[in-house]
């Protein structure tokens, strides 16, 4: 198996310098994946979440989204009922207390970050699969240790082989656990 390698850069939203670069540099398909116009340069995925504009490029098919925490401005039950398959909402209200808010997290960036690395979105199949269920088809990681306001989890195909490079003050000392 050849090294996998994940770059993840994080840049502040209010760097338009660096995110217009980025923009110029590629396309989307019809169902809003980005790609790079130059096939050569790799695969990419983009999210956006806080105040940071996160990406990843790599030698592989891959997905990644950033969620930043903010417990006063979501209704986590009702984003649950609707996005959530049963054996998702059984882990996140199984857990011991004070759990909710990580594993509701990770959930979710593991929903968007597979959708991403599949091409499909968020469509009506959202709430029909479970990622607790897909050790088969993919793996995730998550970046933990990067302060309680933010989860990043990436999507890939590839197992172990991934490295992810963490490009912000915030996340600097990010560490890597796969799930």
């Amino acid at each position: 198996m050849t090294d996998r390698k994940i770059k993840v850069y994080l840049i502040p939203k209010d760097d338009q310098y660096s995110i217009g670069k980025l923009r110029s540099l590629i396309w989307k398909s019809k169902l809003g994946k980005p790609y790079f116009r130059q096939r050569e340069n790799g695969f990419l995925s983009i999210s956006h979440s806080g105040d940071y504009f996160a990406f990843a490029v790599a030698d592989c098919e891959i997905g990644i989204d950033l969620q930043k925490h903010d417990e006063k401005q979501r209704d986590y039950e009702k984003i649950i009922s609707l996005f959530f398959h049963d054996h998702e909402r059984a882990y996140i209200f199984g857990g011991k207390e004070g759990e909710f808010l990580t594993r509701f997290f990770h959930v979710w960036t593991a929903k968007e970050s597979y959708v991403k690395f599949t091409g499909t979105g968020m469509d009506d199949h959202f709430a029909q699969f479970s990622v607790l269920d897909l050790e088969n088809e993919c793996h995730f990681y998550y970046v933990e240790d990067v302060g309680a306001q933010y989860t990043l989890c990436v999507c890939s195909k590839e197992e172990k082989e991934i490295k992810l490079e963490i490009e912000s003050k915030e996340f600097k000392n990010g560490k890597i656990v796969k799930r």
